[in-house]
């Protein structure tokens, strides 16, 4: 369980969590607040089949890295 299918879920729960707390902003912000606030995965690589390494920043493999709920959240509220 991996990928979209594992990632997917995890940012809906998030950007819920977001609109909660700020329920007026557009699907840009709530993009940029997970995006600025993802913990920057820099090691390992994405699913045997593609093989793409991880990177510093933004990346094929991990995308903008893992979720932080709480402190997008937390961006959200003081950024907006």
């Amino acid at each position: 369980f991996s990928g979209t299918s594992a990632a997917a879920p995890q940012l809906a729960g998030a950007a819920a969590l977001i609109l909660d707390a700020k329920p007026d902003l557009v699907p840009a912000q709530v993009i940029e607040a997970l995006s600025e606030t993802a913990i920057d995965i820099t090691t390992g690589s994405c699913h045997p089949r593609f093989n793409r390494a991880a990177a510093v920043g933004h990346d094929v493999a991990t995308g903008s890295g893992l979720v932080n709920a709480a402190a997008a959240v937390k961006y959200a509220t003081e950024e907006f």
